[in-house]
């Protein structure tokens, strides 16, 4: 051991400061972290070699040595980048619990204490709005040109990183000290402005004025003080970082000695005005883009003065153009093209009725900022003449609405649609003021009655636009498994939530060991159904596997196994391991054999894991010092080298031993640890507090006087191999050989996950009857109490326009998963009468949101179908194509949220 006198951590009470529990170094509220309270990111792939030599997650290590904390995988390298020397970026659409975790400042001193780290990647928690703190991960890039003297000082925008919530003076100072850094140039913060292009002209256009020594920059000037996400920069956009000294010029005029554009805030040198002559714009399109902010009459008209900016052209877009990707928005902009091409919907707002509904009282609503921010961004779409629109008021007033929208990490389009239709619902709510409504009562009612007597308390509260065209009504029954009790309710709904039905089998990689034929453990692979239990495995085993004596399962975690006997589930990070055994009469019992070489660190002291658990049937009768030779036969025979008899074993035993290995008894109540941990209760063999394992005895006492000891009946043995042994005869202890089918089985499983289904499955599954979880009780009105009851829901009433939304995602506890499926779906004839219980309609499919990738990250896109030319268009952010086989290229996994039209 050592001298060094270092605090005990437990790897547990570690943990759990990882996961946020026993934490008094950050306040929480509501799981968000305090604003402005410091974090640290570590790579989950480090991390989870440390959960290994901690025993909270199962796998094998190559060396006990894990090496610094080291997150390079999760850190953006590109040689274009300017940061400093301890500077860190991480990559953008990576999940936090599965590409990396953020850990309190405790965690991290432990550590880098212990281990050291080759990057330090620090963060702070920032407040994106009253309700929304997050710790900042990924920063935003931007695209920066140096000029000084009509010169641009690189051939290419270097890219530079800097958090969301940065003022434009922050972005200045940082600019400048990365200028001295790499040109050994030191600014004035007296001599550095900063403009943003405008996204309209190419970087090879810019190139040309800078060329040309044109004075008025092309875009708009950044005031010291203004906040970077109110300066509308998105992720493509340019900035230029305008330099000079003391006897330099600056290159562009001083911005305060040109007209500039109340909308767009560009230099003008022509420019005319608004009908009330306040204000100057570079033309009438910026006029137009500027009337939600600044309108000539009051709020209610909207109107005569700028009437003639709200109608079509011949140069209007009619719905095709793109959306500018602000930073993440890929989810907002999916969401916004299936409800652009919603024609219904955007008819209404195109002519100005909504004005009328806007309800600035509702306590629900936004006093009509979504619905005319909205209406304003679907002109833009619409009567605008840009190939693409740039949507930043918009989503500032959805931030407002909903608030875990004013971040710029990636979100969920069928969450943001969501939140939209509510918004636009309560914005537009011609119920002025809503009435106090009594619980109904259906006792004696048929269907229709009672589905009515729920419809109309609904429409007493809600009447909009969004409730006349896209609500239907569902029927849901919840019957108690106990007194048979039916409750009934007609809710109404906005989307059709439908679960995916799974056709394909768990699949388990099972080790199997045999007791005497074999010694490397062979890995088999077999399909069950996801309500398995061990008599399912066994059965499977048996299959693939002849044998005649008796199986016993065992739960491997690390270095140790864990549980031995029937199983019901196989736990996540675990290994299933199936021993083959003669059955055991009531003279024998089971030795556990567990491999660990020891190491040559003194902070981990338990040694690394040197192979797979083995199981024996020893007679209770038996010596150690026959269990002594029995388990030294067994490693022989097990490396394939010559073994002593009997009595040369005996006498050699105090010269062979430890310099080969040790066999140990495991401490049942030893926590794994390191020098830094500590221990809850006693050895009970030694009887020593902090017992590492103590060695087995070589005498004459028996079995059966340890057993006693032992809390499940079994003896657990540690056959600690010295640090010099022979690491290549080791490896074969961590050896499988894989089974002759292992492959085939592995294809079938893949086979079942790839199988298509269709839309008529997941309405059928929809449909079926089951029973609550545990977590989601149902109240039985006779029996007084919570019963997990058995559910029914049906489609009853059918909206105008029906959105199906496609449940890919699912969470469970800290694990995200998507299904990535393919659903068929019909494009023309739904016939969506099959399903409901009193009404009919066929429909056509003309919107589909689409997710590719993973749960977190990925990239959200969108099919349409125009309204004018009945086309259908691809929308990826600002680009837009025709889609030229539609049936084909749209009916695909990434289908998410499906829009259908009933027809007439």
């Amino acid at each position: 051991m050592s001298d060094i006198d270092l605090p005990c951590i437990d790897y547990q009470k570690v943990n759990s400061w990882i996961k946020g529990e026993e934490d008094d170094g950050v306040q929480r509220e509501n799981n968000f972290p305090e604003p402005g309270s410091e974090w640290f990111v570590i790579s989950m792939k480090w991390l989870k070699k440390w959960k290994i030599l901690a025993g909270i997650d199962q796998g094998f290590l190559d060396s006990e040595n894990i090496g610094p904390v080291d997150s390079s995988d999760i850190i953006i390298d590109n040689n274009d980048i300017w940061k400093e020397d301890n500077e860190f970026f991480i990559k953008s659409g990576l999940l936090l619990g599965e590409d990396y975790e953020i850990v309190p400042p405790k965690a991290w001193s432990y550590f880098i204490t212990t281990f050291g780290a080759n990057q330090t990647i620090k963060r702070y928690s920032v407040q994106f709005s009253e309700d929304n703190t997050q710790v900042e991960i990924t920063y935003k890039p931007l695209k920066v040109f140096y000029i000084m003297r009509s010169e641009l000082k690189t051939e290419n925008p270097v890219i530079v990183y800097v958090p969301h919530k940065s003022e434009i003076g922050d972005i200045m100072t940082k600019l400048r000290s990365l200028y001295k850094t790499k040109n050994n140039q030191h600014v004035d913060k007296n001599y550095i402005r900063l403009w943003h292009l405008d996204p309209k002209i190419s970087i090879e256009q810019f190139k040309e004025n800078i060329k040309k020594s044109t004075k008025i920059f092309p875009g708009k000037f950044l005031k010291e003080k203004l906040m970077l996400e109110d300066a509308e920069v998105a992720d493509d956009d340019v900035i230029a970082a305008e330099l000079k000294s003391s006897y330099i010029t600056w290159s562009f005029n001083n911005p305060n000695d040109t007209d500039v554009c109340k909308y767009c805030s560009k230099a003008i040198s022509k420019y005319i005005k608004c009908s009330c002559g306040r204000f100057k714009y570079c033309d009438s399109t910026c006029i137009e883009n500027d009337r939600i902010s600044h309108r000539c009459s009051d709020r209610n008209s909207y109107s005569e003065s700028d009437a003639r900016f709200l109608s079509p052209s011949p140069s209007s877009r009619n719905g095709i153009a793109g959306l500018q990707n602000l930073g993440n928005t890929c989810f907002m902009n999916s969401g916004l093209q299936c409800m652009s091409n919603t024609y219904p919907i955007s008819q209404y707002l195109l002519n100005d009725d909504f004005l009328e509904d806007i309800n600035y009282e509702n306590p629900l609503g936004t006093q009509g900022q979504i619905v005319k921010e909205y209406a304003y961004l679907i002109r833009e779409l619409w009567y605008g003449s840009n190939t693409y629109v740039s949507p930043w008021k918009f989503k500032r007033a959805l931030a407002k609405f909903a608030p875990q929208f004013s971040g710029f990490h990636q979100q969920d389009s069928q969450e943001m649609l969501s939140f939209l239709l509510d918004g636009l619902h309560e914005d537009l709510n011609r119920v002025k003021k809503k009435p106090y409504v009594s619980q109904i009562d259906i006792a004696g009612l048929t269907d229709q009655d009672a589905a009515k007597a729920f419809w109309n308390v609904h429409t007493q509260r809600n009447q909009s636009i969004i409730i006349d065209l896209m609500y239907g009504q569902y029927r849901s029954e919840v019957e108690c498994p106990e007194c048979h009790n039916v409750s009934l309710a007609f809710d109404p709904f906005l989307m059709l939530a439908l679960p995916i039905p799974s056709k394909e089998q768990v699949s388990l990689d099972v080790y199997y060991v045999s007791y005497s034929e074999d010694k490397t453990p062979l890995k088999i692979k077999i399909l069950v159904n996801k309500n398995y239990n061990w008599k399912t495995v066994n059965e499977e085993i048996a299959k693939i596997i002849q044998t005649q004596n008796s199986i016993i399962f065992g739960i491997v975690s690390g270095q140790s196994l864990e549980k031995l006997g029937n199983l019901e589930k196989i736990e996540n990070n675990k290994m299933l391991f199936a021993y083959e055994i003669p059955d055991a009469g009531s003279d024998e019992a089971f030795i556990i054999l567990e491999f660990v070489k020891e190491s040559s660190n003194y902070m981990y002291p338990q040694g690394e894991t040197a192979g797979y658990p083995r199981l024996f049937k020893v007679s209770k009768n038996a010596t150690l010092q026959q269990i002594h030779y029995f388990i030294y036969l067994y490693v022989m025979w097990l490396f394939g080298e010559d073994s002593k008899s009997s009595n040369d074993f005996q006498n050699s035993f105090p010269l062979l031993f430890p310099s080969i290995y040790t066999l140990k008894l495991v401490n049942p109540n030893k926590k794994r640890y390191t020098y830094y941990s500590s221990f809850s209760s006693a050895c009970p063999y030694c009887h020593d507090q902090k017992c590492m394992n103590c060695k087995l005895p070589y005498d004459e006492e028996t079995l059966q006087d340890y057993l006693n000891k032992f809390p499940d009946g079994n003896l657990k043995l540690e056959l600690n191999f010295s640090s010099n042994y022979n690491s290549q005869m080791l490896k074969k202890l961590k050896e499988a050989n894989l089974h002759e089918k292992y492959q085939e089985t592995a294809q079938r499983h893949q086979d079942q996950k790839e199988a298509s289904i269709t839309l008529d499955d997941c309405l059928n599954l929809f449909s079926t009857r089951e029973q609550l979880d545990e977590h989601n009780n149902s109240w039985c009105s006779k029996c007084k109490e919570h019963v997990r009851g058995i559910k029914k829901m049906d489609i009853f009433k059918l909206p105008k326009i029906l959105i199906i939304h496609l449940k890919r995602f699912k969470q469970v506890g800290h694990y995200n998963s998507k299904n990535s499926k393919k659903v068929e779906f019909p494009m023309e004839e739904l016939d969506m009468g099959k399903y409901a219980l009193a009404d009919t309609g066929i429909y056509d499919l003309y919107a589909v949101s689409n997710h590719y990738g993973a749960l977190g990250g990925g990239h959200y896109t969108a099919y349409c179908r125009n309204y004018f030319d009945k086309k259908w268009y691809h929308f990826d952010d600002n680009s837009v194509s025709t889609v030229r086989d539609p049936q084909t290229k749209i009916i695909d996994s990434a289908a998410y949220v499906l829009f259908y039209m009933k027809r007439d």
